[in-house]
C-alpha cells in the first residue's frame, strides 16, 4: 500500500513520507490552507501532532515510516524516534516498549 491512513489525526502518510489531511474535498480558503493541501513532510510535524495519535496509530506509523525508507540513517533516525516515542508518552501518561513497534 501506497499509504498509512492515520485515523486518530485525520490524516495519513504517503511512502514519499508527506502527511496530508484526509478530507481534502474542500477547496482552500487561504494560502497557508492550500500550502497544508501539498503536505507536510514527517520531519516538518510538531510534539503536538504526534502527541494527539492514539498509540495503535503511533506504532502504525513508524512501522509504515521504516518500510517506506529506505535510507534510514539509523543514529539520527533512531534519536528522532525515541524523542517522539518520549513525548507520546509523557504526553498521554502511557508507556510502551519502542522496540515492539
Amino acid at each position: 500500500m501506497d499509504y498509512k491512513e492515520l485515523l486518530s489525526v485525520g490524516c495519513l502518510i504517503t511512502k514519499d513520507l508527506k502527511v496530508f489531511p484526509i478530507n481534502c474535498n474542500v477547496p482552500p480558503e487561504t494560502a497557508s490552507e492550500a500550502e497544508e493541501m501539498l503536505g507536510v513532510h514527517i520531519y516538518d510535524l510538531d510534539n503536538e501532532w504526534f502527541a494527539s495519535m492514539s498509540a495503535e496509530d503511533l506504532k502504525a506509523f513508524f512501522k509504515f515510516v521504516e518500510k517506506h525508507t529506505y535510507e534510514i540513517l539509523a543514529g539520527p533516525f533512531s534519536m528522532w524516534k525515541t524523542q517522539i516515542w518520549g513525548s507520546w508518552e509523557e504526553y498521554n501518561n502511557c508507556y510502551m516498549n519502542l522496540e515492539v513497534a
